[in-house]
């Protein structure tokens, strides 16, 4: 699996939704989060790396991160302004937004010229601050039509891709071979089309949506380190402390003491 930092996408005083303009002093390392994120270029030229494609952003693109989707800015032009918003997945589902498979797919889309020039001011209006959520939703539903649009003129998505990602959103415990038994295919075929299509392996993005799971458990405080990990489809703990190591580089524990704050405060130097 490529690795990436846990990063949660960081609220200002604790809101379910928020708007930055990426500064070029510094920038996240290759992260993955629970939000969903959308990045409006502004300005400039972004070069994104997203699980294993690279995408080259524009002025009035729209990129598209979902949950457990590891991404990081590999290049910057010297002009880049990039806007990023990233919402809870409870807020997105309280705006029926979250409810299709699309929201993943495609990572990248065109606004329309309308769009652009209301959306790229009110982002602008909105960023680095205490925004209402209501308000940063507002950049969300155009950029979900515009993801729409894009879907139905490129390379369309493959049913068994769009059965997986219901199916592992609902279960992350499902394997492929179950998933291919839910499909009624073979599991190399549905992993074919799965990575073709998401930009990274079905296992590596369930595993992510495992962990994430598991994290969120614990932070509710209502299970214990065992029990979280069962509850998120591990087979053990044992199993979920290999798992945790291999992805995260640090034990559960230490990423529930000392090293969570560190991974989650880890910027680079933006050297292009």
């Amino acid at each position: 699996m490529r690795s990436a930092a846990y990063q949660g996408y960081p609220m200002l005083g604790m809101q379910p939704a928020q708007v930055y303009l990426y500064s070029p002093a510094y920038r996240a390392p290759r992260h993955f989060h629970p939000e969903p994120e959308i990045n409006l270029v502004r300005r400039g030229v972004a070069v994104l790396g997203v699980g294993e494609a690279v995408v080259e952003a524009r002025v009035g693109d729209v990129v598209f991160f979902a949950p457990g989707q590891d991404h990081v800015l590999l290049h910057g032009s010297p002009d880049l302004e990039l806007f990023t918003s990233g919402v809870s997945p409870e807020l997105l589902a309280e705006h029926d937004l979250l409810g299709s498979t699309e929201m993943l797919l495609p990572i990248r889309a065109r606004l329309s010229d309308a769009d652009a020039a209301s959306l790229l001011p009110l982002a602008g209006s909105l960023a680095n601050r205490s925004a209402p959520a209501e308000e940063i939703m507002a950049l969300w539903e155009p950029a979900r039509r515009a993801r729409s649009l894009a879907a139905t003129s490129g390379e369309p998505v493959h049913e068994l891709t769009r059965r997986a990602l219901a199916a592992i959103a609902r279960h992350p415990e499902l394997d492929r071979a179950s998933l291919a038994r839910l499909g009624r295919t073979c599991p190399s075929e549905i992993g074919r089309y799965f990575r073709r299509d998401v930009g990274i392996t079905l296992v590596d993005f369930r595993t992510r949506l495992r962990l994430i799971r598991f994290i969120e458990r614990v932070d509710s405080g209502t299970s214990d380190l065992m029990s979280a990990a069962l509850e998120a489809g591990f087979g053990s703990y044992s199993q979920l402390h290999r798992t945790f190591r291999a992805v995260l580089g640090c034990s559960p524990r230490d990423f529930f003491g000392a090293e969570r704050p560190k991974m989650q405060g880890r910027l680079e130097p933006a050297d292009d």
